[in-house]
């Protein structure tokens, strides 16, 4: 079981406590040294480059050695930690103290103090190991400034993010990011992958945009995709020309633009297979995931765990049913249906 050491850590924040702000202003930002294209796998067209340049002047990211920046790796939680004590500390002009303990033990005292962290991130065995999703990098970030250094340039609806509700805890950091144009989302519906790690280039690329205002995008979603026509039920013979009495069917009771509500089947002669299915989250206007499990008719205390992924189109889904932890997907079927992609 991992021991938590929250507790650890609010104690040794009263020992920790940041100095009083000595001054608060974006100003504090200041460039620490020059960038002369030191790493050599930065090139200087790629898309995040200016926004590395920023952010290492500053001070705020190092390579990962004397000539690589490593840009496709992702960043710990224990890093993201660092970096949003770093930033808010900056910005309120304060120190933070030194401790003993991991690397990060101190910037998550000053975390905890300043109320920066999430808490439910906080677990020894995690921190140092475990990658940071997109989601919770940004939660800390909005954190790691005051309020108002998010004005917002965009206009946002409530659930307009297509894979990420509002409802969702922490969601709300995700939608001051894109009103205040420093995140954009991955295409032009503005989809986030919240539950994906992040890149150390996107980090980059966010912190060099929350430093400098000027570096923010305004801009304005595509409407998401609606899935029209898709509820019911289907059938496929999962094209076995010898066993055409094996049969799949799959039931789609609800869609929203987040989340479907379903049902899978797979019913073969003298041997059933039971499935059950939780409701599956679009990670895409037209792509869908959902869990479950599966179990023989007479063996249901050795259930293992399935993953369901949806592709929509024009009149046909695409369902690729993988078992337990298969790379490769058990079932493929494709369903014809009367459904259509309307924007």
């Amino acid at each position: 079981m991992k021991q938590r050491i929250l507790s650890f850590i609010l104690a040794l924040s009263f020992c920790l406590t940041a100095a009083p702000s000595a001054s608060a202003a974006m100003e504090n930002f200041t460039s620490q040294r020059s960038y002369n294209n030191t790493f050599t796998d930065v090139p200087s067209t790629a898309w995040y480059a200016p926004y590395f340049a920023k952010t290492y002047e500053l001070g705020l990211v190092n390579g990962t050695s004397q000539t690589k920046f490593s840009p496709q790796n992702n960043i710990t939680l224990a890093q993201t930690i660092a970096l949003a004590a770093r930033i808010h500390a900056k910005y309120h002009g304060n120190d933070i103290p030194t401790a003993n303990g991991a690397w990060y033990t101190p910037y998550v005292a000053y975390a905890v103090t300043n109320d920066i962290i999430v808490p439910d991130y906080l677990t020894a065995a995690d921190l140092d190991n475990q990658m940071a999703t997109r989601l919770s990098f940004a939660w800390m970030m909005v954190n790691a400034l005051p309020a108002k250094e998010f004005a917002d340039i965009n206009q946002i609806e409530e659930d307009e993010i297509p894979d990420l509700p509002l409802s969702v805890e922490g969601a709300f950091s995700v939608y001051a990011m894109y009103e205040a144009g420093i995140l954009t989302g991955n295409d032009a519906y503005g989809t986030f992958e919240p539950y994906s790690y992040i890149s150390r280039a996107e980090v980059a690329t966010v912190i060099s945009r929350m430093i400098e205002p000027s570096l923010r995008k305004v801009f304005t979603l595509q409407a998401t995709p609606r899935l029209v026509g898709y509820e019911g039920e289907y059938f496929s013979s999962a094209g076995d020309p010898v066993r055409t009495w094996i049969g799949c069917y799959l039931n789609i009771f609800s869609i929203t633009s987040s989340q479907m509500l379903f049902d899978f089947q797979y019913e073969k002669a003298g041997h059933a297979v039971l499935f059950t299915a939780e409701p599956a989250t679009f990670t895409s206007p037209t792509t869908a995931t959902g869990y479950g499990t599966f179990a023989w008719g007479d063996q249901p205390q050795n259930a293992s765990p399935v993953r369901y992924e949806f592709v929509f189109s024009n009149y046909n889904i695409h369902l690729d049913v993988y078992l337990a932890d298969s790379e490769q997907p058990g079932y493929e079927i494709d369903y014809t249906c009367n459904g259509t992609i309307q924007i």
